[in-house]
């Protein structure tokens, strides 16, 4: 038994390793600021991109995400024409092994929401998320645009699948993206261990979850982790998360930061100071996860921008698949669409 638990252990260790690797390495080329004279020269230079990216897909691909995602992939790549096609690319591969929608609908997610396994935290009033979605931003290296917290400790496999926790990470995802700043400069996230029963952990989580969360977002989602905080990892975990870091680039060590004790909560506060932190991360913002899981679901029934439904990959030229419906690019926004059965691996 102690052998089974050190091995899984290793394999955890291993994968975390290339997970936390290729969730915060950038791409090769340097990061830089896209300027436009006006507002209209950028749309414009926007739009000639999109059509190049929908050609280029089209080559190979029957079916194709609606404009507004592949703009995402545009904008988040600084319109690269070369990588965002990657992007979507991957994208496509993931959502179509996987039988995951083009994006996930908030009744997919209702249950694992509500175990407040995670948050999403907003800016302070004036900060980054309040600014008009098409804003563009002054550059593409400030500071992440959206905080994303997993409360590990929430984490029940006996109320549903790691990979429905999974999705409901992407479902979140896919609404903070929707901002354009989060496009540019992407998130932070904070893993917060308090509480964690580490046997319980292991236990819920395989390799091939962690595979499938690296998965489902690099090189496949249009969005990059700007920093990511380790809040209290059990004891177990620290050492072989410290000897991770140590393997990585100072640029990308600098990314990844521990919190050791509750002494340490301020360094956190301090870094994420735009967001709207609850008391238990250093902030003074009452977190109240139920009435927004409420509103998701609600905006979600009323078919506005959160949770919209939407239609699953079904084939592409290069599988050979049976043609799949037309796309609506007005259902998109509207939430009209209803994808039909989906497979869970």
């Amino acid at each position: 038994m102690l052998a089974l638990g050190a091995g899984r252990m290793l394999g955890l260790v291993n994968a975390a390793q290339n997970s936390l690797r290729s969730f915060l390495e950038e791409d090769p080329r340097e990061l830089h600021d896209k300027e436009f004279s006006k507002q209209e020269e950028r749309q414009d230079t926007e739009n000639r991109a999109l059509e190049l990216l929908k050609a280029r897909l089209k080559e190979t691909e029957d079916d194709l995400p609606p404009d507004e995602f592949l703009r995402k992939c545009l904008v988040f790549q600084q319109l690269n024409l070369e990588v965002a096609e990657r992007t979507a690319r991957g994208f496509l591969r993931f959502r179509g092994n996987h039988g995951w929608p083009w994006r996930i609908p908030a009744a997919d997610v209702a249950t694992p929401m509500q175990t407040e396994l995670h948050w999403m935290l907003h800016a302070r009033a004036g900060g980054c998320e309040r600014l008009p979605p098409d804003s563009p931003s002054t550059s593409y290296s400030r500071g992440p645009a959206a905080c994303l917290v997993f409360n590990m400790a929430k984490l029940d496999a006996s109320v549903c699948s790691l990979q429905d926790y999974q999705m409901l990470t992407m479902f979140l995802m896919e609404q903070a993206t929707d901002s354009r700043q989060v496009q540019e400069r992407g998130i932070a996230a904070i893993v917060d261990f308090r509480q964690v029963q580490l046997t319980k952990l292991l236990g819920a989580v395989s390799v091939e979850d962690v595979y499938r969360g690296v998965g489902f977002w690099k090189g496949a989602f249009p969005c990059r982790l700007r920093r990511a905080w380790l809040v209290q990892p059990p004891l177990a975990l620290q050492w072989p998360l410290r000897a991770i870091l140590q393997l990585l680039s100072p640029k990308l060590r600098e990314r990844v930061r521990i919190v050791s004790s509750d002494d340490e909560i301020e360094d956190l506060a301090e870094d994420l100071d735009e967001f709207e932190l609850p008391p238990t991360l250093g902030g003074s913002k009452a977190m109240d996860w139920q009435a927004e899981a409420a509103r998701y679901l609600a905006e979600a029934t009323d078919g506005r921008r959160v949770g919209v439904t939407s239609l699953r990959r079904t084939s592409s030229k290069s599988d050979g698949g049976a043609q799949a419906a037309p796309l609506d690019e007005d259902a998109w926004s509207s939430g009209g669409w209803c994808c039909g059965p989906r497979k869970r691996q």
